[in-house]
């Protein structure tokens, strides 16, 4: 068992008229078994010229003051931008006064192997017939 996952939900962002986009991520998390759900964290997308051009985030905000969440971080301007191919500029290209928003596939990070891993999900059939044996079993005792 990993000691946490971190969760990632969506990216709630509007453009602070410099060319970046400031916001927040919000997440849920795994610490030790136990889940947290609905947590958030202040972040910045900035587009970096002069180390490595591209895109990036990082944090604003403290959050809950979760451990690894800088590691998350770090993590995310991998998936984010290299593997997912995100540019802030394209997908939230109309001009608006709303927030973007941006919403990711079920996946989360293991502090444990620092990897983003896709959330398996219950065939629909097992789900039943879980819930159809609980209850199979409860009526019977």
């Amino acid at each position: 068992m990993s000691y946490l996952k971190i969760f990632p939900r969506s990216l709630i962002a509007k453009a602070d008229g410099s060319g970046a986009y400031t916001g927040r991520m919000t997440y849920d998390f795994e610490q030790y078994g136990r889940m947290l759900y609905d947590n958030e964290t202040g972040v910045a997308l900035e587009y970096q010229l002069l180390v490595c051009s591209g895109w990036s985030i990082r944090l604003t905000g403290v959050g809950q003051g979760l451990a690894g969440l800088s590691v998350f971080i770090h993590a995310m301007n991998y998936y984010l931008f290299n593997v997912l191919q995100f540019d802030p500029v394209s997908h939230w290209s109309k001009r608006s006064d709303k927030d973007y928003e941006f919403y990711f596939e079920r996946v989360y990070f293991d502090m444990g192997t620092q990897q983003f891993t896709p959330v398996k999900e219950m065939p629909a059939s097992t789900t039943v017939n879980s819930v159809g044996s609980f209850f199979r079993s409860k009526m019977r005792s």
